[in-house]
């Protein structure tokens, strides 16, 4: 039997009308677990570091509390320096702050961001010009402009002026900033802010790297909070569909055929290596597909989101890893045409649908011999999980269940 828990509201943690008005006109009306247990300690200045499934509202769990401690009305200068392993992390981040103004002016922050490919006098000029409360970017770039004098991180103002007040660094995707790619520009940044900054690490995994640079980087104590909880919304569906290793793809194919032709579909892998070939099969039949595999480069990624973001496509195959820090929103459908070998990869794949309220379905491609671990995730992550079989231009049940259709 599915159990249930209830979590408290977003004023019992403490955040204010307008914000959860706000909260609630864009149907997000109960904090997840990662939010009700980062919210009290991030507003009191705490650092912490979490970990939570994708679409658990990582994001909105520092960008709440942060918006809280500082009054862009009373206060200037530099707030907060947010860090991403990608363009576009940076600007999904960068929207969701600007959209925090429709709470009321109070949240009204001048957020910049800063990108490899942005034009540099230009952006140069915006910092002299804007002096932005908050700055996203990519660590690479960020540590470039501090090392030039470009950036002055440390802000004076807010010091002298509120001496109990501490600036913020947030970690979006923890894990991914911890590898040798980006670790030590991350060192780097954060040996140029006040002893007393406060350090946020979100991540949909955590591993002993990102642990490792934490502790690089502070120079006191942080929470760590790791969500076990494995919930999947339950505005998700979850459908299993049995067929052979030689008829996968057509499975797959008939499976999106039973869902209107501009509904978004996320088709995830666990062979990257087969991607392309996903993609061409699907292409050459008319399907209107994006893909990112490992060969995919910045502008290529861009690209490609690009066109599912704006309906030019509307199936995108990826892999769990390459299709972390993409924001896709209104995903109809998730797909796992290989079932990930762990449950919390199962679990952040469906976490891409069934979004703020929104129905969604998750359904699995399996062969007969993966029953088993088809039943421990369903049994982890607290979910039932029907089997159907695509018929007709329709999903059919073919398990005990009623004879429903979708």
């Amino acid at each position: 039997m599915k159990q249930s828990y209830q979590n408290p509201s977003f004023s019992d943690l403490g955040v204010p009308a307008d914000l959860t008005a706000y909260l609630k006109e864009k149907s997000i009306n109960t904090p997840t677990s990662i939010q009700t247990n980062s919210y009290p300690l991030i507003a009191a200045g705490k650092s912490f570091l979490g970990m939570a499934e994708t679409g658990s509202g990582k994001t909105l769990s520092y960008l709440l509390p942060i918006a809280v401690r500082y009054n862009p009305l009373t206060m200037s200068g530099l707030f907060g320096i947010i860090l991403v392993p990608s363009s576009e992390l940076v600007h999904q981040i960068v929207r969701e702050i600007q959209d925090l103004k429709k709470a009321g002016p109070r949240f009204d922050f001048s957020v910049m961001s800063l990108l490899t490919e942005g034009n540099r006098n230009r952006q140069l000029e915006e910092l002299r010009k804007k002096h932005p409360n908050f700055i996203v970017g990519t660590p690479g770039v960020i540590r470039k402009y501090i090392n030039e004098k470009k950036l002055h991180v440390q802000n004076l103002g807010l010091k002298q002026a509120f001496p109990d007040m501490t600036q913020v660094l947030v970690l979006d995707e923890a894990d991914e900033l911890a590898s040798h790619s980006f670790r030590d520009d991350c060192i780097y940044i954060a040996s140029k802010l006040w002893r007393d900054t406060q350090f946020l690490g979100f991540s949909a995994t955590l591993n002993r790297r990102a642990e490792f640079l934490f502790d690089a980087m502070l120079k006191h104590s942080y929470t760590e909070f790791r969500d076990s909880s494995m919930h999947i919304p339950d505005t998700v569906r979850n459908i299993a569909v049995f067929t052979t290793l030689r008829l996968r793809f057509e499975t797959a194919r008939q499976i999106i055929n039973t869902f209107k032709k501009d509904d978004k579909i996320l088709l995830f892998t666990s062979n990257g290596y087969e991607i392309r070939q996903i993609y061409m099969k699907l292409n050459r039949r008319g399907y209107r597909v994006s893909y990112i595999d490992g060969r995919s480069d910045k502008n290529e990624i861009r690209n490609q989101k690009r066109r599912f973001d704006e309906g030019q496509t509307n199936i995108m195959i990826t892999t769990d890893a390459l299709g972390r820090g993409m924001n896709l929103g209104g995903v109809a459908a998730v797909i796992q045409y290989r079932l990930p070998e762990d449950i919390r990869s199962f679990v952040n794949r469906a976490g891409r649908t069934g979004r703020n309220g929104q129905k969604g379905t998750n359904i699995s491609i399996c062969e007969e011999g993966e029953k088993e671990k088809l039943r421990r995730y369903a049994k982890t992550a607290r979910i039932q999980i029907e089997e159907a079989a695509p018929s007709g231009g329709r999903l059919v049940r073919t398990d005990s269940g009623s004879d429903k259709r979708r």
